[in-house]
Order: C-alpha cells, then sequence, then structure tokens
C-alpha cells in the first residue's frame, strides 16, 4: 500500500552523515580566499521556506504550507571543474523530526551539520521528505537521497504523485491516473540551496562558497571568495504550483440571474518531478506520466454569497509543467492568418493583444486533439448551470435561458513572470505573443484565474452556425423558452398560461415547431418527438416520457374558464388544478369531483397545434382581437368567444423510478440508476440546432422543465464500495426560503423522540395529531398543505403566508406538498407519505453531504442569522424539536433549551427525504414503518464494540466515494474548518485502544489534545509514534454513532476532541467535538473548555 512500507530504521537515523576529503584545487590563484581543506567542524545553518510567487491563501493555512517537518541537508565538493557527475556529496544529514529544533531571530530553524573546510561548496536541502503523504514514493526518494553521491545523482531523483485510490475509477477516455491534487496537510515537498538572496530564485543557478574553519571554536563559516563572511540561510521552494480559480456571474446581468459552478476537473497533470530543478524536466525524457482528476463537486467548491450573487472558487496544486507549443506564433502576421482560417474576426484598430487571439488556444482539430496548444498541456474544465430569466435572443425576444455549460480553459496564459529567464526589455508585441504562447506552469508559483460568466451568446452562436467556433473552449445545452420550469425531486406541479398569439409570434420568428425533446436516464441522450402532418407522432412507445403531464383548464377548444375550476385553482395557493380534481386517459374515469383529464405532451402538442390553426384561420378571415388586454378573444362565427390565453397545470413526477421504463426490470437497488444523476429535462413546442462537432445544442422552447435528481450519500456500487438496500436521499432546496417560525412553546406536530426514522416521525406527527393538523389546515388535505406555503412565498422576503400566520407553519405539514393525493381522494393517506421530514441522525448523516452533493444542507447564501437552522422531525417532551444548526456541521441543539437568536427562529429551514431501496410495510398504527426499519447505516465497525483497549477499525463501505478523502499515512491533517477537504473522511480509519488525558487523568485543552495524539504510540519500539492524530469532524461522529456507552467518557460538560475548526466563531477558535453525555455533536472553545482524546490513524491494510 502507499505508506505502510516505510522503514522505521531509515526515520530515526537523526545523526546520519558523512563526508570525504576536500581537494585542493584553488590554491595559488591568487585573489582569492584560500582556506586550509579537510578541516572537521560544525556547520550551522538557517533554514526557511520562502513566499511563493503570489500570495494566495487556500485550505492549509499559509504557515503551515512553510512548515518543514524534516529536513535532508547535502554540502558539495565544487572545486573540480568536470560538471554535476564530479562534484562529489561532501556531507549529508538527515534530520527527519525538526519540531523541537531551535530558531533564529527570524524564527528560521537553525540545523547544525558536520563537515570540512573547502574551498568551493554548494549547499543543497530537501525538506518534508517523510511527510508529504500525497507522494507514492517516499521510501524510494528516501533511499536515493542517501545513496547519491554526487551532484548528478541527487539532480536525478524524482518525486511522484500518488493516486487518489479512494476516488472513482480513472476516465475511461484517457486510462490515466486520479492525480492528487489536494494538499491535506499543508505539508509540501520542498527543495532549495543556501543562498546570500533572500530573493533567490529556484531556476537560478545556485552559487557557491568558501567553507572556512575557525579553529578556535571548531565552527565552520560560509564565506564569499573574497573573504566577507556570508549571512544567507537555505531556501527552501515548493515543487508544487498553486492554482486558485474564482468563477464569478457578470455585474450586468439581472436579478435573479445566476452560474452555479457545479464540477471542476483537470487533465494533464504531470505525476513527476525533478526534486532538485533543472533544465530538463521529466517531460523532456521521454517517459513522462500524465494524470488528471475526476470531476471535483461538494465541498471542492467554496462558495460565498454578496448582493445576492454567489461567487464560487477551488483551489489545487499540481507539479510543473513546461511544454511549449511546437510551433508557436512568432509574429502577429501568424496569429493573423490563423485567426482568418478559423473564421476569428479581428479588430484592425485597436492593436494587437493576446485576448484578441485567445480563442486560438483552445481550438480543437476534428479528431478533438488542440490545434495550436501542446498536446499534453494542462487545462481546467469547469461545469456548471446557467440560467437568465430575462435573456434577450433572436429578434430581441426576451425569454427564459436555462443552460448546461462546459468551460476549458489551459493553463498559463501569463507570459512575462512566467518563464524560467527574465523577457526584461522585450517590446509589447513580443510580451502578447509570449502570453498568448505560454501553457507553462511553474513550481512554487502561485496562479489566480478569475472567470467571469456573462451568458451564453458563444455557445448559441455556435450552435446556430454549424460550423464557425467563435469560442470553442465553451460548450452545452442552451435552451431558452418562454416559460421555464424548475422542479424538485419531489412531485412538483404550476399553472402555466400560453397566449396564443405571442406563441404563434414566437414561432414565426424562431422557427419552433409542434415537437418536444425529453432527456433522462433511461433515453441514453436527448430524444425528440415530431408530430407527423396526419396529427400522429413518431414516438416510440417506450420513450421515458410519462413523467410529465398537463391538465387543461379551459373549456373545449374556446379556452374559458369556468367558475368551478376557477374556484379550485384558488385553494391551491397559486399552483394550479389540485392533482385531486384530474383522471388518467381514460375517458371513463371523469366525473363530478374529477372533470379533468391529464395529457401527455403528444396530446398538448394535437392541441395546441388545432387551436393554432383556428387562430390562423379567424386572423385570415379578418377577425380583430377584442376584449381586455388581460382577457383577449376572438368572436367566432355564430358568437361564441375564442379566448388566447391558455391555462394548464402542469404536473411532474416525484424523481424515482421502481422500475426501469424501457425493459421493466426493477430491485431494491434500482435507486443507483437515477440518483445524483442530472436533471431530467423535457422541452414542448421547440426547435434546435445542433453544432457540428455535436457537442453544443440551441433550444427556442414555449416550456422548459427541468427537474433535479434525489440526493443521497449512499455509494452507486463504486469499486470496493456495497450496494445498499435501505437507503434515503434528500431534495434540493427548501422552496419556502426558510421562512419556518419555530418556538419553544409551540406545539409540534412530531409526538416521538425516534432519532432514526423521519418517516415513522412524520406520520406519526400527521396521524396521531389528526385534530391539531385539521386546526392548522382548515382541512387535512394536499391542498390544505400548500394553502400555507402558497407559491408567492416562494419570491416573499416576509413569507408571511396566506391564509394562515407563519407561525402555524408546522414543520411536519410540510411533507403535505412534497406529496401527491395519487388516489385522488382527497387525503395523503399513510402510504402516500413518501416524502418526510428527516430524524436527527438523518440529519447529523447528511453534513457528510456537505462533500459530495450539489446542494448540501449548509450554503453560505442561505443564512440569514447567527446560525442556520434546519428543523428535524425528532422531538422530546422536556427539550422542544431538535434543530441541526447546519454552519457548524452535524451540531445539535434543542429549542427550548438552545441559544437561537429571533432571526434564527423565525427563518428555519427543512429538507425532506425520501426512502431509496426495500420500502416500509406501512401499518395503520405506531410505529407505521413498522417494526425494525431502519436505515442502514455509511460505515461498519469491527470488531463489534464494546470491549475495552481494543483498535476499532470503522469502515465506510457505504458512502459514496465521490465524498472521501485520499490517505494520510505519517503526520495531522493539515489546519481546516468543517467544510475543507481535510474533513472527510479516509475510507477507513483505526481508533487507538485508550482515551488519553492529562496528568492523574485531567482533562485537556484542545492543544494538549493533540499533543497527546502526536507523542501517542502503542508498539514497544514506538515505531507508530507520528501515525496517530486528532480525529476529524466525521471520524469523531463516526464514533459517536458507532460506539457503545462504556468506550466514552460520560462526565458532563467534557469533550472528546477532534481536529476540525469550526469556521464561524468570531471571538474564540472553537472546535467540533463529541460530548456524549448529550450524545451530540459540538462546537467548543479549544481554551475554555477541557476534554480528552480518542486518537486515531487511517487504515490501509484492507
Amino acid at each position: 500500500m502507499k505508506y505502510k512500507d516505510i522503514s522505521v530504521w531509515s526515520i530515526i537515523l537523526s545523526f546520519f552523515f558523512i563526508f570525504a576529503s576536500c581537494r585542493d584545487e584553488m590554491a595559488g590563484k591568487g585573489g582569492v580566499l584560500e582556506v586550509e581543506e579537510g578541516i572537521p567542524g560544525t556547520l550551522t545553518l538557517s533554514v526557511t521556506s520562502g513566499n511563493p510567487a503570489l500570495h494566495v491563501v487556500t485550505r492549509a493555512s499559509e504557515e503551515e504550507e512553510k512548515h518543514i517537518s524534516s529536513l535532508y541537508v547535502f554540502i558539495l565538493d565544487m572545486t573540480s571543474t568536470g560538471g554535476p557527475a564530479t562534484y562529489p556529496v561532501l556531507s549529508r544529514k538527515w534530520f527527519p523530526d525538526t519540531q523541537s529544533f531551535p530558531r533564529d531571530v527570524s524564527g528560521n530553524i537553525q540545523v547544525g551539520i558536520p563537515a570540512v573546510s573547502c574551498n568551493s561548496v554548494r549547499i543543497f536541502a530537501v525538506a518534508n521528505l517523510n511527510t508529504a503523504n500525497q507522494l507514492s514514493n517516499n521510501k524510494e526518494m528516501l533511499e536515493a537521497f542517501h545513496n547519491a553521491a554526487n551532484e548528478a545523482e541527487l539532480e536525478s531523483i524524482t518525486a511522484r504523485l500518488d493516486v487518489f485510490k479512494t476516488a472513482t475509477d480513472a476516465e475511461p477516455e484517457s486510462g490515466r491516473s486520479l492525480a492528487l491534487v489536494d494538499r491535506l496537510q499543508g505539508s509540501l515537498l520542498s527543495a532549495g540551496h543556501y543562498s546570500s538572496s533572500p530573493d533567490y530564485s529556484p531556476y537560478a543557478s545556485a552559487e557557491q562558497f568558501v567553507l572556512d574553519s575557525d579553529v578556535a571554536t571548531g565552527r565552520l563559516i560560509m564565506k564569499k571568495t573574497t573573504g566577507e563572511t556570508v549571512n544567507g540561510a537555505i531556501r527552501l521552494h515548493h515543487l508544487d504550483a498553486r492554482f486558485n480559480f474564482v468563477v464569478k456571474l457578470a455585474d450586468r446581468l439581472p436579478s435573479g440571474a445566476y452560474f452555479k459552478l457545479k464540477s471542476w476537473k483537470v487533465k494533464n497533470l504531470h505525476m513527476r518531478s525533478f526534486v532538485h530543478w533543472q533544465q530538463d524536466s521529466p517531460c523532456s525524457s521521454g517517459t513522462e506520466e500524465l494524470g488528471g482528476t475526476t470531476d471535483m463537486n461538494g465541498n471542492y467548491i467554496d462558495e460565498t454569497s454578496a448582493d445576492g450573487k454567489v461567487t464560487s472558487s477551488f483551489t489545487f496544486y499540481t507539479f510543473e509543467n513546461r511544454h511549449a507549443p511546437a510551433a508557436p506564433f512568432t509574429s502577429v502576421d501568424k496569429v493573423k492568418t490563423a485567426m482568418e482560417a478559423e473564421g476569428l474576426s479581428w479588430n484592425e484598430d485597436s492593436g494587437f493583444t493576446s485576448d484578441q487571439a485567445y480563442m486560438l488556444r483552445e481550438k480543437k482539430n476534428p479528431d478533438g486533439s488542440f490545434k495550436y496548444a501542446p498536446g499534453n498541456a494542462a487545462y481546467v474544465v469547469l461545469k456548471g448551470e446557467y440560467y437568465n430569466p430575462a435573456e434577450k435572443v433572436l429578434g430581441g425576444i426576451t425569454q427564459q435561458c436555462s443552460a448546461t455549460v462546459t468551460y476549458l480553459i489551459h493553463l498559463g496564459y501569463i507570459g512575462e513572470g512566467n518563464m524560467e529567464k527574465s523577457m526584461a526589455g522585450s517590446s509589447s508585441e513580443q510580451r502578447e505573443l509570449d502570453k498568448l504562447n505560454d501553457y507553462r506552469i511553474l513550481r512554487n508559483s502561485n496562479y489566480i484565474y478569475t472567470v467571469t460568466v456573462g451568458g451564453v451568446d458563444n455557445i448559441r452562436v455556435e450552435a446556430e452556425a454549424g460550423g464557425v467556433e467563435n469560442q470553442p473552449a465553451a460548450e452545452g445545452n442552451v435552451v431558452d423558452s418562454d416559460f421555464d420550469f424548475q422542479a424538485d425531486a419531489h412531485y412538483e406541479q404550476r399553472l402555466v398560461r400560453l397566449n396564443l398569439k405571442s406563441v404563434v409570434a414566437r414561432m414565426n420568428q424562431t422557427g419552433a415547431g409542434y415537437s418536444y425533446t425529453v432527456n433522462t436516464p433511461f433515453t441514453s441522450g436527448p430524444v425528440s418527438v415530431t408530430l407527423q402532418d396526419d396529427g400522429g407522432s413518431d414516438r416510440s412507445i417506450m420513450l421515458d416520457d410519462g413523467w410529465v403531464h398537463f391538465a387543461y383548464l379551459g373549456n373545449d377548444i374556446y379556452g374559458g374558464l369556468s367558475e368551478t375550476l376557477h374556484r379550485r385553482i384558488e385553494e391551491t395557493g397559486g399552483y394550479g388544478l389540485p392533482y385531486t380534481y384530474t383522471y388518467d386517459l381514460e375517458p371513463g374515469e371523469s366525473s363530478v369531483s374529477n372533470p379533468v383529464q391529464l395529457w401527455g405532451p403528444v396530446a398538448l402538442l394535437q392541441h395546441l397545434k388545432s387551436w393554432i390553426n383556428i387562430y390562423n384561420a379567424e386572423l385570415a378571415k379578418g377577425k380583430k382581437i377584442e376584449g381586455r388586454e388581460e382577457d383577449p378573444y376572438i368572436v367566432l362565427d355564430g358568437g361564441a368567444y375564442f379566448y388566447l390565453y391558455r391555462y394548464f397545470t402542469v404536473y411532474v413526477d416525484e424523481y424515482y423510478y421502481i422500475q426501469d421504463p424501457v425493459t421493466g426490470t426493477t430491485s431494491n437497488t434500482f435507486w443507483m440508476r437515477f440518483c445524483n444523476a442530472a436533471d431530467r429535462t423535457m422541452s414542448v413546442f421547440q426547435g434546435m440546432d445542433t453544432s457540428a462537432d455535436g457537442h453544443s445544442s440551441y433550444t427556442r422552447s414555449g416550456m422548459n422543465i427541468r427537474q433535479r435528481s434525489i440526493q443521497t450519500l449512499y455509494s452507486p456500487g463504486q469499486s470496493g464500495q456495497q450496494l445498499t438496500y435501505k437507503a434515503f436521499g434528500i431534495e434540493h432546496t427548501d422552496e419556502y426560503g426558510g421562512n419556518y417560525n419555530i418556538t419553544s412553546d409551540a406545539p409540534m406536530l412530531s409526538a416521538s423522540s425516534t432519532s432514526a426514522d423521519g418517516l415513522d416521525n412524520t406520520c406519526r406527527g400527521l396521524w396521531d395529531n389528526k385534530v391539531l393538523v385539521i386546526e392548522a389546515l382548515g382541512e387535512f388535505t394536499w391542498k390544505g398543505g400548500n394553502g400555507i406555503f402558497p407559491v408567492t412565498d416562494r419570491t416573499s422576503d416576509s413569507g408571511a403566508g396566506w391564509p394562515m400566520a407563519r407561525s402555524s407553519r408546522y414543520v411536519n405539514v410540510a411533507a403535505l406538498s412534497r406529496n401527491r393525493d395519487n388516489n385522488r381522494n382527497g387525503l395523503i393517506d399513510l402510504d402516500e407519505i413518501v416524502w418526510y421530514v428527516p430524524a436527527k441522525e438523518q440529519m447529523m448523516h447528511l453534513y457528510v453531504g456537505t462533500f459530495l452533493m450539489d446542494d448540501p444542507l449548509y450554503q453560505a447564501r442561505l443564512q440569514k442569522g447567527d446560525n442556520l437552522c434546519y428543523a428535524t422531525s425528532t422531538f422530546d417532551a422536556s427539550k422542544g424539536l431538535a434543530i441541526l444548526v447546519a454552519n457548524k456541521g452535524a451540531a445539535i441543539d434543542w429549542m427550548k433549551d438552545g441559544s437561537f437568536s429571533e432571526t434564527d427562529r423565525k427563518n428555519c429551514y427543512i429538507r425532506c427525504a425520501r426512502n431509496l431501496g426495500t420500502p416500509p410495510v406501512m401499518q395503520a398504527h405506531a410505529p407505521y414503518t413498522g417494526t425494525g426499519y431502519a436505515h442502514e447505516g455509511l460505515a461498519f465497525v469491527s470488531p463489534a464494540p464494546g470491549s475495552t483497549g481494543v483498535n476499532y477499525i470503522i469502515t465506510y463501505n457505504k458512502l459514496s466515494t465521490t465524498a472521501l478523502r485520499s490517505y494520510i499515512g505519517v503526520g495531522s491533517l493539515g489546519s481546516h474548518t468543517q467544510f475543507q477537504a481535510a474533513a472527510r473522511p479516509y475510507r477507513s480509519f483505526i481508533t487507538a485502544k485508550q482515551l488519553l488525558y492529562g496528568a492523574g487523568n485531567s482533562p485537556v485543552t484542545w492543544n494538549e489534545a493533540r499533543n497527546l495524539c502526536y507523542n501517542y504510540s502503542e508498539q514497544t519500539d514506538r515505531s507508530d509514534k507520528g501515525t496517530w492524530r486528532l480525529p476529524n469532524s466525521c471520524e469523531a461522529m463516526a464514533m459517536l454513532f458507532k460506539f457503545t456507552d462504556n468506550l466514552w467518557d460520560k462526565t458532563v460538560g467534557r469533550v472528546m476532541w477532534s481536529c476540525t475548526r469550526y469556521s464561524g466563531s468570531a471571538l474564540s477558535v472553537e472546535y467540533i467535538g463529541v460530548e456524549y453525555d448529550k450524545q451530540e455533536i459540538v462546537c467548543a472553545p479549544g481554551t475554555d473548555v477541557v476534554g480528552y482524546a480518542r486518537c486515531v490513524r487511517d487504515n490501509n491494510d484492507e
């Protein structure tokens, strides 16, 4: 495995050194300091890890990235003139642990190394060899440095990135390794030379010095050849380059527009790098290894919100990549010729800039290779979702625009300042050419890229032009529509109004036809259906389009709305006709109570076509449009009114399948096919253009429906993980904007203290408290539930609600609006309650969703007050309702004894959940879900917990690997907060045999607990020292759920510390921990609260 084979003997050789006699080849050269060579002594050196080229604050703190945990120092004899192979190692010393080393007045580490005097030496050093856990060859590198005899052998040693073994398999199109691009510890492999200049560049030739002896003190002194004493230091530089991407929306876009970055990946990353910088990098040796990442999502994307707009950012690290184009642009004329050949515009008046020609960098050949960029140059791929409620399109029409987009960005594009040698004095034209030709990544550099999304115009141009790509780096599917409906994963419906006059005008302007396109996990891509001239269609009987239905609310062809239907529409608070009043496709199902037939998309198009034919025919006769602006009509022959506004209710089924709609196959793990999937979509009344390369499309639609899939933590059967038969998932948003008012004295609908089963809690709340529900709703029905949550509240800041005050918004009642009266009896029956308010433990587990979900519980833009609170369905008679405080990770507080502000109480959120896999057998009385029904855990513990003095292994065998981090073999996790990558779990970890305390079993502060783990050992030879650490927040939570009472300290107020810091504390540094007397996750000040430690380490022995 990765690090378990690192031999302990190589780490404890703290005084290993050799030195050889220095030859007196510089004697007699006159004017140059000459020393008597070969005199032994000790050389004291300062060591500093300098700042990279630019300053960026990233996941690991700035100071941690400068941390030096180990050091290997080499003194080279440079008296020969034959080149690196003739420069022997004069002396070397390996320092495996520098924690206790003294520091000079500047705070730099000081080390002493035995050597001998010499007339010309160069000093080289390597830091963090044994703690750079992102590398796969630490042991081999250390052995190579032990054995290197001269500078040439030192220069030949390479570091190799480890692969991300817990991620999904490598991409099939590349077959390359998944490279580790996050640095979870801040312990970065660094190398450098002794230099007299604080600005010493990692690409400059290293200085040589005279190593003189002070016989009186036995000390060796570094001097210049002129005799001056050198006041320098070993100046270390990171082998890594660090990239920070910031993605934001252009300021000019209207309110309501957004771009949501869904994932990012990096391709063509070098897996190897020389430790000692040299002109020839591994990529030019003919043996380069290239890797990349899988799609990085979840908390690999940081989001901040300001003025209603979200900015996304991410950070990654990589080795240098110095590829250059095979045929770089050497003149402006060559750039202009290339642009003209590609059909790109050229502004003659503005003068040449690299930005004019930027799109050449991403231009591809027909086979997918890059036309101008180096084939192995690194690039980033961004995938996201763009929405604009007021996009100007063809003919000046304003429509709603939704798009899934992909942006490709080659790294480099800096030019001057991103070269190994200074290009000072170059002309402005040459500097622009250098920038255009620049694809370099240099070590010890910080790169900041800002991507501003201003729309999808270039994507639209590409698709419509049928081959000319103005922006080849942008691809995607764009839909402009009159009505855009973004549905969540549960049952949804909306009221739609179409104006026949506007529909005809748009059809004439855009060329849209009588067709629709559907795309689901079971259509193998978009499938279009078109009406035939005879009124039929080319729809396949197996097409997965039955999840959308339409209820026409008008009176036959005339479009009038009856008083009865108008009243029933009002019952739902703006959502359209309640499903209760509809019937399916058989006319015999119609009744007075259920008067409206449901249509599929084909029937909708057929009726629209017939109405539009009537409309066009009447206008051709010279008929005029009459009536009020809000209710226009045409008077038909015979006097009937033909209304132009047509009202529909669109019903969207929950994004859940019990069987494959094509093959009919099913299983209790069928959820893996459609959870965490892309949106399923349907565009109706549309026309579509596709780009020549097939990567982009542009659709003009009368109605666009997009539905989110269910988000779940469980693995869909990834390599090494088990499929789950009893899982659960959640919706994406609280559609009512966190407007639930939860008070300590308000009656709660949950009658259960069940911590694990939210469905049972919800059923108890709804069916054991019918009187209370009826009092709140007026009637116990679906439409009553939506009466409390009208459509207007989706855009209301106050969320006052109608007809009830918002204090009546009981959280369990919200589940009524996520479910549907499928049997149309006017009630949500027990077996129709499939969406429910999660229980306490379910909500705590969802903290892990931060690391993989597109829409996790915690999102900074949602927080309105001191905390971001989510109501659970767990209720305690003495403590009230359990509330998840999402900004604190998995922390739970209780409404009656919690310190909630007025803003927090009035702005509580919920997220409804749904069971996946084996459904519970519903019973008429509590427990409604049946005895023994429980969701399967994300992890298991071995051996079965109970005995003390045992190493327990906790393995996340059912958690999606997207949520896992990479392996850490030595040292602690770097400083991190609850939403950063180091808070993720590794797939498996081992717990220490005992709890650790201070002297006399006294409780300890957080810093004392960390030191206890640093020095902890269970082996008699202490060979495992340095491998133990404090658990992170996920690991601490796993122990809370898995360990028995006797494995905890149950003292009131005493905390088991984790290494995860709470990011929201302004006054003190707080850390997440477990307070077991409450059996909860808490945030506690690291200095004011005392507790204990149970150390852990990653387990790589599976």
